[in-house]
């Protein structure tokens, strides 16, 4: 008996470690996409309109 106790013990623990891991991940991304887009309002509006500076930069 104690056997089919912890078979279904350690498919709770998997399914708990997943659930996180998934928690965990869609965290990191939403917090990544959040930074990026951050950062770019943060250029455009602490430094204006960027585009003559890409344009150098391509020229060079």
């Amino acid at each position: 008996m104690i056997v089919g106790l912890n078979y279904f013990f350690l498919a709770a623990a998997g399914l708990a470690f997943a659930a996180g891991a998934a928690v965990t991940a869609t965290f990191f991304w939403l917090t990544a996409v959040v930074f990026v887009c951050f950062c770019v309002a943060f250029f455009c509006t602490d430094f204006g309109d960027l585009s003559p500076m890409v344009g150098i930069l391509l020229l060079s």
